[in-house]
């Protein structure tokens, strides 16, 4: 992984504001997996190219399941309400189909032509694009449930999102390439990816004590949604994530007063 600039700084600013959490009451930590799905809002930066792509591409954009991760910490501000932050790895996805490939017609312009003669079924290429992000999320969660020993709260806020890797997979079926191959990993500069994006995120958190020691486990269902569009070229790709939180929180014991 290539470091680079914004991200050192987001990485920095987090470990600086962490190390400011013992001035804080009601601490917590937790850590999650996130399955997800992905896709897109697709955007035409001109008329005439969408009058040529507009059909064909809707009907064959697709979206793609991942994993996320995330590390949060949070602490009280109200009885009923927390502030957190923290660090989160995301990766969001789609996938483009392009099909009715014929003999000499240009895979892609990083792939070079279809010359594979042997194949008589359908051929199609389906392009699986990803854009892996290191988030610092600011939210708030709300508490609308606290009985005994289940809690239910409402979590919402944003997020700056750093892209540090974007990659296309050209997965060939039913034809090959370059010599039998079948599979191709490239970027594509004239995607224009964003390095820097804000995000819309909302869930809603259901934790259920483990024990008295202050462990919990929780399960949120949630929502990205990404403000600016992943891209620069002619389509332009608003993309949205919607998963589950499933992970562990453990809340710092309080010392007791005398």
């Amino acid at each position: 992984m290539q470091w680079n600039k914004p991200l050192g700084l987001l990485v920095f600013g987090l470990l600086s504001f962490s190390g400011l959490a013992a001035d804080f009451k009601g601490q917590a930590f937790s850590l999650s997996v996130q399955p997800t799905y992905s896709n897109t809002f697709v955007q035409f930066k001109s008329n005439t190219y969408a009058a040529r792509f507009k059909d064909s591409i809707l009907n064959n954009t697709q979206g793609r399941t991942g994993l996320n991760l995330a590390f949060m910490w949070s602490f009280k501000m109200r009885s009923n309400s927390r502030f957190q932050t923290g660090l989160m790895f995301q990766n969001l996805g789609f996938s483009v189909q392009k099909d009715n490939l014929h003999f000499l017609d240009t895979i892609h312009p990083r792939i070079g032509i279809m010359s594979d003669l042997s194949q008589t079924g359908p051929n199609y290429v389906d392009f699986r694009y990803r854009y892996f992000q290191l988030a610092l999320p600011i939210a708030f969660e709300q508490s609308v449930y606290n009985k005994k020993s289940t809690q239910i709260s409402w979590v919402y806020g944003g997020a700056i999102g750093i892209m540090y890797k974007h990659s296309i997979k050209a997965v060939l079926h039913g034809f090959s390439a370059r010599g039998n191959q079948k599979v191709f990993t490239f970027d594509n500069p004239e995607e224009g990816a964003v390095r820097m994006d804000v995000q819309f995120q909302t869930g809603l958190k259901i934790a259920t004590d483990i024990d008295a020691k202050g462990l919990k486990v929780f399960a949120q269902p949630s929502i990205v949604l990404p403000v600016f569009s992943a891209n620069t070229a002619n389509i332009r790709h608003h993309l949205y994530q919607i998963g589950l939180q499933i992970g562990l929180q453990y809340t710092l014991q309080e010392p007791s007063k005398s």
